[in-house]
């Protein structure tokens, strides 16, 4: 079984994935930027989570680095959750369908590489034994 977190080939494939993730966390940063300066409860809090998490897991992408991207998912995700909560109560019901709509695609990466972790564990275990 040969996982791997990041397309190989075919060539095109591999570099419009990275410039997929990169632009999502990009995005996901952006959000986070205009959610820290809103006057809006919590909404500042969640806002600088996003912000540093989205940074992070951005740099992860571009160096093709899945633990620096798996790590700041968690975060991302808590803080999507977060922002829906705020938009919940503050009755922006569309801005909060938005936010949730993101957190299954968010959770299914964050699976993929938990899945991609567990195995790059298990094959460093089995050669440590040899």
């Amino acid at each position: 079984m040969n996982l791997n977190p990041y397309l190989l080939q075919p060539l095109w494939a591999r570099r419009t994935q990275h410039v997929l993730f990169m632009l999502r966390y990009a995005l996901l940063a952006s959000a986070g930027l205009v959610s820290a300066v809103q006057d809006i409860h919590y909404l500042r809090e969640v806002g600088v989570v996003l912000l540093v998490s989205a940074s992070i897991a951005f740099t992860g992408a571009a160096t093709r680095r899945f633990h620096v991207e798996s790590v700041p998912l968690w975060f991302i995700i808590a803080a999507l959750v977060g922002a829906a909560s705020v938009l919940y109560d503050a009755g922006r019901f569309s801005g909060m369908v938005l936010v949730v709509a993101l957190i299954p695609a968010l959770c299914e990466r964050l699976l993929y590489l938990i899945v991609i972790t567990s195995w790059a564990r298990e094959q460093s275990a089995g050669h440590a034994d040899e």
